[in-house]
């Protein structure tokens, strides 16, 4: 009797685990259908109807909304935002199409890093403030494709977590902190490929410096016609070179030694761009309301000035650098700036501003250089690392003759000085040229898209500088690293050899590259260069 009661216990206990187990599972089926319709909603939502945008990560929060045709950044003070950058996040959301179940409960969420801490939160709303979804992005999903990135998402106020196709929260600035500049339209100006700026006045407190480029035409030399043999009847052919001047006070030159120098200033400032935004308020807080430093780029129709009559179209565009700002350390490490005759007031790093920041001293010629010996031709650097780029930012070329150009050279300005009569044995050797070319090494992490980017590189824009950025830090750390992690990290031929490049002179490089390798001092690594080929590390070694 007692074995029978017993029996009957346990086959209860089984019957009622059985409907525990089956009610649990009814539960789960619930859930599903209402996670379901929360990521139904997501799919059939229109990205074209979307005028606002709000991101938020812990305390930090992000706004962008559509005015007219174009998007503004609300949450940095209503300044432009970078229309590209949101259509190319907008373009990764329609990507989602479906996606695989990895989550029901929310204590799952930390997992997945789609919970309030670690998750990025954004709300799409129409132009009548009517929200149309709510995501949350969580991590990287792993991937058997190299090309196809993967992440974690939450939709709605569900708790259930999808893997999806793609990546939306890199591309909206959510990396380990929010971003409140990502999405900034970071041009501060830029003058189009058609115009020229041939002068600079850098305006100082108590100096200041003018920069000058002059075309100048006169007769081609011609190495297989000596002037015995020259028609007398012929008018020469006629060639424009660039002459390149420098004035301050009293003292006024033609920049021959440094050259490349004066070029690079005023081709290199044709455009400005910000690292972030400053509110618009009392210019004195920033030091811009009698500014230090100012840069007035005069700029006109580019070779106007080799056809005689030819419209010029002059303009002026004005500079103004202020105070620093310093980091944590105490260092100053970005600067107010802004254009004259606008509102609004952005920040740019130390590296930028120190690029406006010359002096005369930075273009007069150095005694002390030692000349180098003429058959030490400049290195090249293994072909196809850096694409070649003249200073223009059109291929080089030998500058064409106008037309109708008169045979004789315009008249010196008087600011230049004339030159001595050359004499063969000359009292004291003429001023060495400065060095016109360096060594280094750098290491290239690029990203989807860029420039002669690796077929299998998947990461994005964001996630390549971030990664530049964690290098960075290592090498700041121990610089007897450099090679090691070049070879283990840079996307380049030149790993194999840590990076290293091997000589090249000026004009070989992309411009970003070039400033920062001439700029600093042998043995020096730069911060992270950004090129049209991804993020770069550059030490210079000679």
């Amino acid at each position: 009797m007692n074995k029978l009661l017993i029996f009957a216990v346990v086959v209860l206990g089984a019957l009622v685990l059985l409907l525990m187990t089956r009610k649990g599972e009814e539960g789960s089926s619930a859930l599903q259908d209402e996670v379901t319709s929360a990521f139904q909603g997501f799919l059939d939502m229109d990205t074209k109807a979307i005028a606002r945008i709000d991101v938020v990560k812990g305390e930090e929060k992000v706004s962008v909304a559509k005015k007219g045709s174009n998007w503004v950044l609300e949450s940095s003070h209503g300044y432009a935002a970078d229309g590209e950058k949101v259509q190319k996040f907008l373009d990764e959301l329609d990507k989602i199409e479906g996606g695989l179940q990895a989550g029901w409960y929310e204590k799952s969420h930390p997992e997945f890093e789609v919970d309030k801490e670690k998750g990025v939160t954004v709300a799409f709303s129409d132009s009548g403030n009517s929200e149309l979804s709510r995501v949350t992005f969580g991590k990287y999903a792993p991937s058997q494709v190299i090309s196809e990135s993967k992440s974690f998402a939450r939709f709605g106020t569900d708790k259930g977590v999808f893997e999806v196709v793609g990546n939306p929260r890199s591309l909206i600035g959510g990396a380990a902190e929010l971003d409140k500049d990502y999405l900034l339209d970071k041009t501060i100006y830029e003058l189009e490929e058609s115009r020229e700026v041939f002068e600079a006045t850098i305006v100082r407190t108590d100096h200041n410096v003018i920069l000058e480029r002059r075309w100048v035409s006169s007769p081609k030399e011609d190495p297989k016609k000596d002037d015995a043999s020259a028609d007398a009847t012929t008018d020469p052919e006629l060639e424009w070179k660039e002459e390149f001047y420098v004035a301050s006070g009293d003292t006024s030159f033609q920049a021959k030694e440094k050259e490349w120098g004066v070029k690079s200033y005023l081709n290199n400032n044709k455009n400005l761009r910000a690292d972030g935004a400053a509110e618009p308020k009392d210019l004195a807080e920033y030091g811009l309301d009698s500014p230090q430093l100012k840069v007035a780029l005069k700029h006109r129709i580019k070779d106007s000035s080799k056809t005689e009559g030819a419209p010029t179209d002059e303009k002026t565009l004005t500079v103004l650098l202020g105070n620093a700002v310093k980091d944590d350390e105490g260092k100053d490490s970005q600067y107010y700036v802004m254009v004259e005759g606008q509102e609004r007031v952005y920040l740019v790093s130390k590296w930028t501003h120190d690029r406006f920041a010359k002096d005369l001293k930075d273009f007069q010629p150095d005694p002390k250089e030692e000349e180098k010996p003429a058959e030490d031709a400049p290195g090249t650097p293994e072909a196809g690392l850096i694409e070649p780029v003249s200073l223009d930012g059109d291929s080089p070329a030998a500058p064409a003759p106008a037309p109708d150009a008169p045979p004789a050279s315009p008249e010196p300005s008087t600011s230049a000085p004339s030159e001595p009569e050359a004499s063969s044995t000359p009292a004291t050797p003429a001023p060495a040229p400065a060095p016109t070319r360096v060594a280094a090494s750098h290491i290239l992490i690029p990203y989807k898209g860029a420039s002669r980017a690796p077929a299998d590189v998947s990461r994005t824009e964001e996630e390549a500088k971030a990664e530049a950025a964690r290098i960075l830090t290592e090498i700041q750390k121990d610089a007897s690293k450099f090679a090691a992690l070049a070879k283990e990290h840079s996307s380049c031929p030149s790993s194999a050899k840590g990076g290293d490049l091997g000589e090249f002179s000026r004009g070989m490089m992309a411009p970003p590259f070039e400033e920062s390798a001439f700029g600093m001092d042998v043995g020096g690594v730069s911060g992270v260069v950004e090129t049209t080929f991804g993020f770069h590390i550059i030490q210079r070694t000679k």
